[in-house]
């Protein structure tokens, strides 16, 4: 689909689906010549984004985006989730419902979901767009979010910087418009880390972290913290 739709990536030769697993033959792109930078994630982004027929892929719009706090702080509860990050998961239950607004403005649809550097391969001959596993339709603005990482403390700075390049170098104008009441940045990375959160709980239901609760748990609350600041829940 996203090679029909023009976005570089590698050729798939040969799939096939096993149960849950799925096994793909694809192009041998060899070793990067360095690794991407703003640049080229913000060029890169501009034509994931471009990409609005997804069919058979999940939609993150408004209302599936709200509903996203309420599913942590189920999980939460059934895990033995800490006090304060079920405070937070709760707090931003109660304001989702007016943060998520403007969550379906431009750029809405193709979302690589896992963007970061090591996701554009820069080879000999150009950029080619890696690992769209757990791609869905939805706001650009989280991929933008989840360039730099989740690490680190957010730093809306350089997230304005970046989604300024993705401007730039061709992306939407409204990229840059408030949000939920919230200017972009802090919108994206907020929508970010509770995204991510949601992830992790998923993970500890399929039974992922068996044997490492207390880290995922720990990972989870950071991410559900900043998301409360940022979102101003």
């Amino acid at each position: 689909m996203a090679a029909a739709a023009g976005l570089p990536v590698p050729a798939v030769h040969a799939a096939r689906h096993d149960g849950p697993l799925l096994g793909m033959l694809i192009d041998d792109l060899g070793e990067p010549v360095r690794e991407a930078d703003d640049q080229d994630g913000a060029a890169a982004a501009v034509r994931i984004h471009r990409v609005t027929i997804a069919p058979g892929l999940a939609r993150l719009g408004e209302s599936q985006l709200a509903a996203l706090p309420e599913k942590i702080v189920r999980r939460l509860a059934r895990h033995g989730g800490p006090e304060h990050a079920r405070a937070a998961g709760a707090a931003l239950r109660q304001t989702a419902p007016v943060r998520v607004a403007g969550a379906e403005l431009p750029p809405f649809g193709l979302v690589h979901s896992e963007f970061h550097p090591t996701s554009v391969h820069i080879g000999t001959t150009g950029p080619r767009v890696l690992d769209l596993a757990r791609a869905f339709a939805g706001p650009g603005l989280l991929d933008l979010a989840s360039w730099h990482g989740t690490i680190t403390h957010p730093d809306s700075d350089r997230t304005r910087d970046f989604l300024t390049a993705y401007v730039e170098a061709g992306g939407p104008e409204e990229t840059l418009s408030d949000r939920g009441g919230l200017e972009a940045a802090a919108w994206a990375l907020g929508w970010h880390r509770v995204w991510v959160a949601e992830w992790f709980t998923q993970q500890m239901e399929m039974g992922w972290a068996e044997g490492a609760e207390d880290t995922w748990l720990n990972v989870i609350t950071r991410h559900l913290v900043d998301a409360a600041g940022l979102l101003q829940a």
